[in-house]
């Protein structure tokens, strides 16, 4: 932990470290109960875990253990964004997506626990900064993160905004009306929090910078974010938003990630072809619904199509089966190596994806790209990653004795 934060955030993790209790049980009717494999209780300083969890399940509780507190004083639990005491918690939601958000990130593996909260907490962080962020979630303060987010939106609705996330959490598999509302209030308030950001941005931007380009930047990241949302805004709304906060008219037209295309075609003075729309609709819809990607290709059909059904529109649909079955063409649903082989897909989808874009992302930041993809494997080799890389970007890849990678013989023929 000190090696990853300052020793002045950890006043909660040196108070319970000593006297933590782990137990690994076979069969524990709470965890069954709710379907998870682990649990911290803050009381009893004790982390519960199911013999046979991964890792990251011990992590994501270690995390609960080093943000946790409990005030006597008032009866009331500090869990990282969490407060809770015998009548009433608020925060559950934001609280699991952010410690799976640093279980991940400090363990570089990818679990399936809490996607659409992790979606969310990585937004946020992106708003108030992941210093201030780790640090208020460190010592507890639920309150000053809503105080944080209180510069962007009203106080009223920064609490409607975590208290739907918790509704969220609480019901997600559930199809109950209350459920669709939570996630419009959630998808508005990311929307509006990252523009009115962008426009604080605005004012203090360097005289040198281009304001055209770094807008239509901007704009692409904060749609590219809508478009691994749950997908509550259409099209119009966010027009409109836009056009309220920044003043912009700007028309989005289409299904993938529109403003991004936009900015690519306009800088590279040429349409973007059929097989690169290809790859920007693959990658979209692999990122928004892969677990779903998983159990549609193990044939569980009716339920996840319920699902979708419920979160989205008629042609939503079409185009996430269009991408199923331009995924499915390499017959990976034969084998009994799902996720090897999507990952092997995948990452060759987004390599090829950095080629598309290398003209105005740059050698710098496709190099910090390439790293990106790498921390997120699990399954592919170094070696099978290096000739992925040289095949599509003509980039050499080493790696050093602890697995660091960096990037040789970067090759400027790749701008066109």
């Amino acid at each position: 932990m000190e090696s990853n934060f300052p020793k002045e955030t950890l006043n909660f993790f040196y108070n319970n470290f000593n006297s933590l209790k782990i137990v690994y049980m076979k069969n524990d009717p709470i965890l069954l109960e709710n379907r998870i494999t682990g649990s911290y209780n803050v009381l009893k300083n004790k982390i519960s875990i199911l013999e046979g969890s991964d890792e990251c399940t011990l992590i994501h509780e270690l995390f609960h253990m080093a943000s946790s507190c409990y005030d006597g004083k008032i009866d009331t639990i500090f869990s990282g964004f969490e407060q809770k005491n015998s009548t009433i918690s608020m925060g559950k939601g934001i609280n699991e997506g952010y410690t799976e958000l640093l279980t991940r990130r400090y363990t570089k593996k990818i679990s399936r626990s809490y996607l659409y909260q992790i979606y969310i907490a990585s937004i946020i962080e992106q708003i108030i900064g992941i210093d201030k962020m780790q640090e208020l979630y460190l010592s507890g303060h639920l309150y000053s993160l809503i105080k944080e987010l209180s510069k962007y939106i009203v106080y009223d609705e920064v609490i409607n905004f975590i208290q739907s996330i918790d509704i969220y959490t609480n019901n997600e598999s559930k199809k109950d009306k209350i459920v669709i509302e939570s996630l419009e209030v959630i998808e508005k308030f990311l929307l509006q929090v990252q523009l009115k950001k962008l426009k604080e941005d605005l004012a203090t931007l360097n005289p040198d910078e281009n304001v055209e380009i770094y807008i239509y930047k901007r704009l692409a990241n904060i749609l590219s974010n809508n478009y691994v949302s749950k997908r509550m805004l259409s099209f119009v709304e966010i027009q409109n938003y836009i056009k309220e906060i920044l003043g912009i008219n700007i028309t989005i037209n289409i299904i993938t990630v529109g403003a991004l295309k936009a900015y690519y075609e306009k800088q590279t003075k040429r349409k973007i072809s059929s097989e690169e729309t290809t790859i920007f609709n693959c990658l979209t819809y692999y990122n928004i619904y892969e677990q779903q990607i998983y159990e549609i290709l193990r044939g569980n059909f009716k339920s996840i199509n319920d699902e979708l059904s419920l979160k989205m529109k008629k042609n939503q649909i079409e185009d996430f089966y269009y991408a199923i079955n331009e995924i499915a063409k390499i017959k990976f649903y034969e084998t009994n190596e799902y996720s090897q082989v999507v990952e092997k897909f995948i990452v060759e989808l987004k390599i090829k994806e950095l080629k598309i874009l290398y003209n105005f992302f740059g050698p710098e930041h496709t190099i910090l790209k390439i790293k990106e993809i790498y921390s997120s494997i699990k399954f592919l080799s170094n070696e099978e990653f290096k000739q992925k890389v040289k095949k599509v970007l003509n980039m050499t890849v080493i790696f050093d004795n602890n697995n660091n990678l960096e990037i040789t013989d970067l090759n400027k023929s790749l701008a066109r």
